[in-house]
């Protein structure tokens, strides 16, 4: 398959699933719950399906995880995301405090979540179980307009249970991986934790400070067939800032990045690669993208991540928008005003 194929193939994807959700949108009951019901939401989403849940803004206190079992084909929407009063913020402290190894959200059958802000995770913002090596799944997990802030780990996938699967990945679009200044837990591992034949695609997202930006690898080699998991980035920027020697750790599979900036700011340059896993990089470039102000000193409300004049992410996506998630396509941002809205 030749990389303008695939490359037209991607994007009919995005465009198919942006489609699906806004059908399925339109034909489910919808349930609406308010920050004050925050307690009702671990219970009633096992028991909930065909719906959608609308969030109102404000910031939920969540006391145990989102549970989305297997059939359910759920949506989950907010109000918009970031991290301005009128977000939707699914904040789980209170749930970390209780469980070193919390896992925010469980995922065993199709969801869309969209439009709001999953934050402080002392373990996995979203543990992906959809399938298994020897039985993968095609049900849709698509998560849009969201951010994830301050959290361990963003989304996994371990124990030889997948997600995704060729022509179908589990698809992340105008998401931000976030982890600020003033990160509350002891460690920080991945954005992106996949395992065995896990397949996933991220579209105009931003990724910003951890100690390894994706770590890849396999669980189970017995397994077949199993050569890893194959993730694709694009029109996406990646920014390291922590020294790290090993923003990608990679010990298995195949990690594609086409039309990213890649930067590593400690070092200035290209994001530093432990393992055999391969990566290959497409219409991509090694630079400072030049975000407003993400300065170490930074706090929430200062940090902006639009784009300075001259910025190398300008124009860079194979859909002519610039790379990152905030100057793509309009979505809900609440204190970062958005471009074309």
């Amino acid at each position: 398959m030749t990389f303008y194929r695939f490359s037209a193939y991607m994007t009919l994807f995005v465009i198919m699933a942006f489609c699906a959700c806004i059908q399925d949108a339109r034909t489910q009951e919808i349930y609406e719950y308010s920050p004050e019901e925050a307690f009702l939401l671990p219970n009633e989403i096992r028991s909930l399906s065909n719906v959608t849940v609308k969030l109102q803004p404000g910031v939920y206190e969540m006391e145990d995880q989102l549970y989305f079992k297997a059939g359910t084909n759920l949506i989950i929407e907010g109000s918009g995301s970031g991290l301005g009063g009128e977000s939707t913020i699914l904040d789980f402290t209170i749930y970390s405090e209780s469980l070193e190894d919390s896992r925010a959200l469980s995922v065993r059958g199709a969801v869309i979540l969209r439009d709001l802000t999953i934050r402080n995770v002392r373990g996995r913002a979203a543990d992906l179980r959809t399938g298994s090596i020897d039985s993968p799944s095609d049900a849709q997990v698509i998560f849009n307009n969201v951010w994830f802030v301050d959290c361990n780990t963003g989304l996994k996938s371990t124990g030889g249970r997948t997600v995704g699967v060729p022509g179908a990945p589990m698809l992340a679009q105008n998401c931000v991986f976030l982890n600020t200044p003033g990160y509350p837990y002891p460690s920080m591992d991945a954005f992106i934790d996949v395992r065995d034949t896990t397949y996933a695609l991220f579209d105009h997202c931003d990724f910003f400070n951890t100690n390894n930006m994706v770590q890849m690898r396999i669980d189970d080699p017995d397994a077949a067939p199993n050569t890893g998991p194959e993730i694709t980035i694009q029109n996406s920027i990646v920014y390291s800032v922590n020294g790290s020697e090993d923003d990608l750790y990679l010990l298995a599979g195949i990690l594609t990045f086409r039309n990213c900036v890649l930067w590593d700011s400690v070092d200035s340059g290209a994001l530093i690669l432990l393992g055999e896993g391969t990566v290959e990089e497409i219409d991509s470039i090694v630079a400072d993208p030049l975000y407003v102000n993400v300065s170490p000193d930074a706090s929430d409300d200062q940090l902006d991540f639009h784009l300075q004049p001259g910025s190398p992410a300008v124009g860079l996506g194979a859909d002519g928008y610039d790379a990152g998630s905030i100057a793509a396509l309009p979505v809900r941002v609440n204190f970062w005003e958005l471009l074309n809205q």
